[in-house]
């Protein structure tokens, strides 16, 4: 094993029919890992497709920058059946640091940057670890003034910091029977499986000027299984969150107090989940690919079963855990991608997102960070975050507490773009979007009811254009949209004026 190509091996180990060569007072990764990632062992038969995913597999550990394997006859009578083996391997670099970057500008007057400053340390502990952590930042402030000539308020900020350590392995106490049976269904589906685990950590600071400041602080323990080339499965069995107010003002206690709904949603509340996502993505032979996500998950029901064993009721409000109440609901979403080849360097994509939300027992309503909402730069591009729904609510003075109660428990959106090669890297994009969010349970928000009649009309739509940048490893995007119809008026095109109907948004990567 090298850190430099070329490097003379001074150090040397013995494990019965293995020798590993290194620098150093000892290996620089502990040889299980290298071996766990190997599928040729000693006196067993060549094979090809073990051959390729050993090779595989250990370039995925993302430790190496070259993974090289030698095979010699163990002599040279001509008539040798015994080949050994000469595994080269030269590490990659420990670290990596990276910036990104994005920057949104509506024509509401509002514009905010944010920022992504990260470090990845691979290898961190000698097992395979892969140790990141980055800061992260965004800020929005309001370019113009209200007609009235007072400054906006809704200046706002968000920071925070994520950690996360990632396992080459199963982590649970039964992880050997565990990897025995996949090893068993790799060799009847000839696919070996590559399984980790991950643990994540983060904290954040919301802050609304001269409303409030929130805190987040959020983990979670998580098993990643690629079972075969088109299917991923992810399953966190303890993911939690807890939320609380640090700071609000008299302006934003009168705003809570009148709108029940958001005093129940922003209340301070623990939410112990368990999750369960699917990805399946179509072979890359495929001409015209497909991706599909599924994700369940769900809040509270095991505390809730543990209350009951207690005595209380499973339908009791109130309950609490480190004396706050905890969040129990359902939930469920689902995305698909799927892209056309047009010609040789043009795409269609089309994009469908759906979810839904269920909150029963222990809460009316599901916590306000879990609930759906759409606009944006990845959602309908002709409006701002949280600024259509739900269903043909509409308050005009909701835009002076931040949208905050234009979301909902059920979510469709659908978007259609057409992708032309314009010439070198750079891409164009016409772009349709519509969608919306409705409430499951009738309140305050008249017309935010979910209603199969009314789910049409109901949908918001814009359209626009935009340029992509494709540096193959980056894509920058500039999409520039206009709505064509707002769910809260009759007609078709209902937008008002063309120039309050815009949006342009610059961020990094493709929409979906």
């Amino acid at each position: 094993m090298r850190k430099e190509y070329g490097d003379t091996l001074l150090n040397s180990k013995h494990f019965r029919n293995i020798t590993v060569n290194f620098n150093g007072k000892k290996p620089p990764v502990k040889t299980g890992v290298i071996l766990k990632n190997i599928r040729m062992m000693p006196k067993s038969y060549y094979s090809y497709l073990n051959h390729q995913e050993s090779a595989n597999m250990l370039a995925a550990t993302g430790m190496f920058s070259l993974v090289d394997f030698n095979f010699t006859p163990r002599d040279t009578t001509g008539v040798a059946d015994t080949l050994d083996l000469h595994l080269n391997l030269l590490f990659d670099k420990p670290y990596d640091f990276y910036v990104q970057g994005n920057l949104t500008g509506k024509t509401n007057n509002r514009l905010g940057p944010g920022i992504t400053v990260g470090m990845t340390r691979r290898n961190a502990f000698r097992g395979g670890e892969l140790l990141d952590i980055n800061l992260k930042g965004s800020y929005e402030w309001q370019t113009g003034h209200k007609a009235q000539g007072t400054g906006s308020k809704l200046n706002s900020y968000e920071y925070g910091v994520d950690a996360s350590l990632t396992f080459p392995r199963i982590i649970m106490p039964w992880a050997s029977a565990v990897r025995r049976k996949l090893i068993q269904r790799a060799i009847r589906t000839q696919y070996f499986p590559q399984f980790s685990t991950k643990l994540t950590f983060s904290s954040d600071i919301i802050r609304r000027s001269s409303f409030f400041t929130r805190h987040i602080v959020s983990g979670e323990w998580k098993y990643e299984l690629q079972t075969s080339p088109t299917s991923r499965h992810e399953f966190s069995p303890l993911t939690f969150s807890y939320e609380y107010m640090r700071r609000s003002s008299a302006e934003f206690d009168s705003v809570l107090n009148a709108n029940p709904y958001l005093y129940y949603t922003m209340r301070n509340q623990f939410i112990p989940k368990m999750q369960y996502v699917y990805t399946y993505t179509s072979p890359t032979s495929y001409e015209n690919p497909l991706w599909w996500q599924t994700t369940v998950a769900e809040s509270g029901n095991i505390l809730s079963l543990g209350y009951m064993a207690a005595g209380k009721k499973w339908g009791t409000k109130g309950k609490e855990i480190s004396n706050n109440p905890y969040a129990q609901f359902l939930k469920l979403e689902t995305e698909l991608v799927k892209t056309w080849k047009v010609s040789n360097h043009s795409t269609l994509v089309g994009h469908v997102d759906a979810g839904v939300i269920w909150s029963y027992g222990n809460a009316n309503e599901s916590p306000y960070s879990e609930q759906f909402y759409v606009g944006g730069a990845n959602s309908i591009r002709a409006f701002t975050v949280r600024s259509v729904g739900p269903g043909s609510y509409h308050d005009a003075a909701s835009a002076d507490v931040y949208y905050l109660d234009q979301t909902g428990d059920i979510k469709f959106l659908a978007n259609l773009e057409y992708r032309p090669h314009l010439f070198g890297n750079l891409y164009g994009a016409l772009f349709l979007d519509a969608g919306n969010v409705w409430k499951m349970k009738d309140d305050y928000r008249k017309g935010g009811m979910f209603q199969i009649k009314n789910a049409l009309k109901e949908m918001a739509l814009g359209t626009g254009v935009g340029l992509r940048y494709d540096m193959g490893f980056l894509v920058l995007r500039l999409d520039w949209g206009v709505g064509l119809h707002v769910p809260y008026k009759s007609g078709f095109y209902n937008v008002g004026s063309f120039k309050d109907s815009q949006s342009l948004h610059f961020a990094v990567g493709y929409p979906f």
